[in-house]
């Protein structure tokens, strides 16, 4: 793509001139997109949207097929009322013939018959007599009015091949609505305005021009342009050198008019931008898209120019041209408030038209209502989105910021050009992220850890929100607390974050593993001996003791002595095991070798007489009075010589 460089230049006051930049980010989210189901289907003709129809309180929009074959009637057309909040089709209704074109133009005008339900009209410049536009309930689809280029004072052609939404002109407190007919060289265009309430002609407005004249090739409100609290409506007529013409909406006397180079366009396109210099009246925006060469509407690659005008004394505000073969001002309208300055912006459409063809150099365009800098672009290719209508979408995800509506009928879905229309969200609303409350669960057996399943939701007003927690859903968690942040992203990059604790708790005890009882014999003459064993304790998590009453090595004395073990784990659970140990000796068997003998009765008399030797009561009181005697003595000489067993036991 070829490189451009804005240019920002005082002029007067305070008009800006500017060229497009072409570098700007797209940062709205494709919402939807319509597509048209057969080949030359031209979907995305004409658009409309930003009012209520099915009363939910989201804005709904209409899109125009104009060469549409229902029933198989050529260019019959259709128009598609599709609903804001989910995007499924409202209404659909068809040319009744061929070549009718109905859905040439649509819009969406309000209340026009009072039952709470904004109410729509769809142009038929083909239908006969001298083409027709249709007025819809918006409440079940009825048709309120027809009107016909026929019933008009005398012939009127193409009838229908614009329509807008007035505003309140006549003061009855109801929606009035625009019908253009562009007229062809032999008939000059006629623009009529109908009331909402009756359906009766309230102005009928006509080309200065006898000949060759486009007036009534776009129509508008201009919002209330002169203060006097009536809508002011604004007609186009893109031939001979271009006009604009702003009209009184209380008793349909000029206000303005606004005229172009010759064959430039200008006119092509209008539409109220609402009150963008902040003075209390609305201003208007008038598209040029064949300037600067001089050539007729349809048949050029020109950069294209639209202009902002003030509607308190028609002073330039802004004036914008595009780039060679963008044909910048093919379409133009009220974006809302885009960047949620309070000011109203604009967005203006660029086809990139190319001798009866498309160059791919088309593109969309806003820009700020309060400083006319280029707020975000979106250019294309041969084949992606062109900006051949636009309109504002009103706050379809109700963030307080306005959305967009484009149609590009020369699209390609799935490689046929049928056409198509996107609606655009600028989302500046986070999601909302809700997280599982603090968990707290148990190690599984024999695991110091468990894996951990939870709950992490998220809302948005748009769909596409992802969700995502570190650690993931269903991570294995060791033994103690963890923080899980979830990260909830919508298709905007607006994000929401929750966090919470899993705590995972120890539970299972440690196991305590204690040895057998133990039997041992106390060394010669001792009553006591030393004992080691040997024990351990096993657990789920590290960090487990064991803790013995007596020690291992302790010394023991002859009898029964019972031991008891702890293991404690970090977690503070515990576990017991307990065993014996059992010291023994042989009554009198005062040398300790297993045998009763005359030595064994020495060492008995030396330690009863001579109290001399290993004299351990434990031995040598073999008639367990707890002394040492000349009792001994003779239980022992018995028990050697005489084989007495020895009855006292240890």
């Amino acid at each position: 793509m070829p490189k451009f460089t804005r240019v920002l230049v005082l002029v007067t006051g305070i008009s800006l001139l500017s060229t497009v930049v072409f570098s700007l980010d797209w940062p709205a989210f494709l919402l939807y997109q319509k597509n048209g189901t057969a080949s030359n289907d031209r979907l995305g003709w004409s658009v409309s949207s930003g009012r209520d129809i099915n009363g939910d309180g989201i804005p709904d929009f209409i899109i125009g097929a104009p060469l549409a074959d229902p029933g198989g009637q050529t260019d019959a057309g259709s128009a598609f009322v599709y609903s804001g909040s989910d995007g499924s089709l409202l209404y659909r209704k068809d040319g009744a013939s061929a070549p009718s074109e109905f859905g040439r133009s649509v819009a969406i005008l309000g209340d026009i018959d009072g039952d709470g339900r904004s109410d729509f009209i769809v142009g038929s410049r083909g239908s006969q007599p001298g083409g027709s536009a249709f007025v819809y309930s918006g409440s079940d689809g009825s048709l309120l009015y027809r009107k016909d280029g026929g019933g008009w004072s005398d012939s009127v052609f193409n009838l229908g091949w614009s329509v807008a939404p007035a505003g309140d002109v006549d003061g009855d407190g109801r929606p009035d609505f625009i019908i253009g007919s562009s007229g062809v060289i032999s008939l000059p265009g006629r623009v009529g305005v109908y009331s909402g309430a009756t359906g009766d002609l309230i102005y009928e407005k006509e080309t200065p021009f006898t000949y060759f004249g486009y007036f009534g090739y776009s129509v508008a409100s201009a919002g209330d342009v002169n203060g006097d609290g009536r809508a002011d409506f604004i007609v186009g007529d893109p031939a001979n050198n271009g006009s604009a013409y702003v009209y009184s909406g209380a008793n349909g006397s000029l206000l303005f008019q606004k005229s172009g180079a010759p064959l430039d366009g200008f006119g092509f396109s209008v539409a109220s931008v609402g009150d963008v210099n902040g003075d209390g009246r609305s201003d208007f925006i008038i598209g040029a898209p064949h300037s600067p060469l001089d050539v007729i509407p349809e048949n050029d690659s020109s950069t294209g120019s639209v202009y902002v005008y003030s509607g308190l004394d028609g002073s330039l505000i802004y004036e914008k041209h595009g780039a060679p073969g963008y044909n910048l001002g093919y379409s133009v309208a009220s974006a809302g408030d885009v960047n949620g300055d309070g000011k109203p912006d604009f967005i203006v459409g660029a086809v990139g038209l190319n001798h009866f063809g498309f160059s791919g150099l088309g593109g969309v365009f806003v820009y700020s209502g309060a400083d006319g800098s280029l707020l975000y672009e979106k250019t294309t290719n041969q084949y992606g989105l062109r900006g051949f209508s636009v309109a504002s979408a009103g706050d379809i995800n109700l963030d307080s910021r306005s959305d967009v509506i484009i149609g590009d009928p020369w699209a390609s879905p799935g490689g046929i050009s049928a056409g198509s229309a996107y609606v655009f969200v600028w989302d500046s609303l986070a999601p909302t992220i809700s997280c599982s409350s603090d968990t707290v669960v148990s190690t599984l057996s024999g695991q110091c850890n468990r894996s951990v399943l939870f709950n992490a939701s998220a809302s948005d007003n748009l769909p596409g929100v992802s969700v995502d927690c570190t650690p993931p859903c269903g991570s294995t968690f060791q033994k103690g607390s963890s923080t899980v942040t979830c990260i909830a992203t919508d298709a905007a990059e607006n994000k929401d974050t929750c966090q919470f604790t899993v705590t995972v708790i120890d539970a299972e005890p440690p196991t305590s593993v204690c040895p057998s009882d133990i039997y041992t014999n106390a060394s010669a003459g001792q009553c006591t001996t030393n004992v080691s064993y040997t024990t351990m304790a096993t657990d789920n998590c590290p960090g487990a003791s064991l803790v013995c009453i007596p020690v291992s090595g302790s010394s023991f004395s002859v009898g029964t002595t019972p031991i008891s073990c702890i293991a404690t784990d970090v977690a503070g659970n515990a576990d017991t095991c307990t065993f014996n140990v059992f010291v023994t000796v042989t009554k009198g068997d005062m040398n300790s070798d297993s045998s009763l003998s005359p030595a064994d009765l020495v060492l008995m008399l030396n330690c009863v007489f001579l109290v001399a030797g290993n004299c351990g009561l434990c031995f040598a009181d073999v008639d367990c009075d707890g002394q040492l005697s000349p009792a001994d003595v003779v239980i022992e000489l018995n028990a050697v010589f005489l084989s007495t067993p020895i009855t006292c036991t240890p």
